[in-house]
């Protein structure tokens, strides 16, 4: 009989977030087991975390198991196959029994806020996976709906999200975390390895996602300064807020930054029509930023776009998603802070571009988000959008090209901004 890791290791396989080996099944070692208390008398809930050892170096999972003695229905999203012993395998997210034990795990380990949280759930609603992590909507009895985020890929050491988090307590610009889930394990020299498995946060009814908010102002040519300018000041509190981490940026890595900026345009140049007629004045942005000021490196947002911003009912804006494009350390998510504002006026472009904004609402739009940061276009900034902008339009290129417009624009909009200035610099 088929033993319960190599069908994971077989249903894994057909999941998005799962890294897949070049030319290799996934090699599935245990790191540890977790046990979860369930109330659901039909319903065992375990965790396991395991290694993937057919990736260089492994890549760290964990799967939420639901163990019930019944057949599942007929197409069954969270259906993973029979196990050893023929028990009946589900995948956790999306399933109460789980999250049930979820939360009751999180009581048991001091983790949850709210140790009056009877943890009734009566309702859990899985959200698509978006990379490597899922979320869960989950409505606890007589209590605000939390929001749980399930790190399909785990990390050792403090996570993104929860090491944000623990910063930005009281700042308002997170939502009020509710608790999370540790795990540790000893590895193979004896060390001992800590982790974050789930991470729950309180929800609020009417959040409206920025890129919904803005898009349909840009559509309307409504003006958004307000809006921008409290989302600029939420993340000048978000990179005070990280402040601690700070540390010069080392000259080693000034230059590898810069000569992987020049690499990517050159490469770009050759593969995206009309990129090329932009070329030298991008090179010259790039010579400015090199001879510029750069702040220190911090801990950063890193994925910072309007897809990550919620604006609450009574208009404020709070930053979702820290963890990241990729899973990383929270001590490797080192970055310049201006970056977070390159993000945002990448995604003010896109939100202009894809909904036929005019010029002047997209120029309002950025000039009212750095008002608010407290925030200059220096050519470091240019710098950081221009390189946002030449990646989106290899992107586009390949895969939407109706769309190569956008980052293209940004481009000629970055290089002409800065021929002005260096035009005005020469007369003088």
């Amino acid at each position: 009989m088929q033993s319960t890791l190599d069908r994971i290791a077989q249903w894994m396989t057909q999941q998005d977030w799962y890294v897949a080996a070049r030319d290799s099944a996934p090699r599935l070692r245990e790191l540890v087991e977790v046990f979860l208390p369930s109330a659901d008398p039909t319903a065992r809930v375990r965790v396991l975390v395991v290694e993937d050892e057919a990736r260089a170096g492994g890549v760290i999972y964990q799967v939420p198991l639901v163990e019930r003695d019944v057949a599942p229905e007929p197409g069954d999203p969270r259906w993973i196959g029979r196990g050893y012993g023929g028990a009946a395998l589900f995948d956790g997210v999306g399933d109460t029994a789980y999250a049930s034990a979820l939360l009751a795990a999180m009581h048991e380990t001091g983790t949850l806020v709210d140790p009056d949280d009877d943890r009734f759930v009566v309702r859990c609603e899985a959200v698509q996976d978006a990379g490597p992590s899922a979320r869960m909507h989950v409505q606890v009895y007589g209590r605000p709906e939390i929001t749980v985020t399930v790190y399909r890929q785990v990390l050792p050491g403090p996570h993104p999200d929860a090491d944000a988090a623990a910063r930005l307590a009281g700042l308002g610009i997170r939502p009020r975390l509710v608790g999370t889930l540790p795990v540790r394990w000893t590895d193979d020299d004896g060390w001992v390895e800590a982790a974050h498995l789930a991470l729950a946060e309180e929800s609020q009814a009417g959040l409206v996602d920025g890129w919904t908010f803005f898009a349909a102002a840009a559509r309307s040519g409504r003006p958004v300064d307000d809006e921008l300018r409290r989302i600029g000041a939420a993340i000048a509190r978000l990179h005070d807020g990280l402040e601690s981490t700070a540390r010069p940026v080392t000259p080693a890595e000034r230059t590898r930054t810069l000569d992987s900026w020049r690499t990517r345009l050159l490469a770009a140049a050759h593969h995206v029509p009309g990129l090329a007629a932009h070329a030298p004045g991008a090179q010259r942005l790039l010579d400015l930023a090199a001879r510029g000021h750069w702040p220190d490196a911090q801990s950063v947002h890193g994925a910072l776009e309007l897809t990550a911003l919620r604006r609450t009912p009574n208009g404020v804006w709070q930053l979702a998603d820290h963890s990241g494009p990729a899973p990383a350390p929270a001590d490797d998510r080192t970055d310049l802070p201006e970056r977070d504002l390159a993000a945002v006026l990448r995604s003010l472009d896109y939100a202009a571009g894809l909904t036929g904004a005019d010029a002047a609402w997209a120029d309002r739009a950025r000039a009212a988000l750095l008002d608010g940061a407290g925030a200059e276009e220096t050519p470091l900034l240019a710098a950081l959008q221009l390189d946002l902008a030449v990646f989106d339009a290899v992107s586009e290129q390949r895969t939407r090209p109706d769309a190569v417009h956008i980052p293209l624009g940004t481009i000629a909009r970055l290089t002409a901004a800065r021929r002005d200035v260096d035009t005005v610099l020469t007369a003088a």
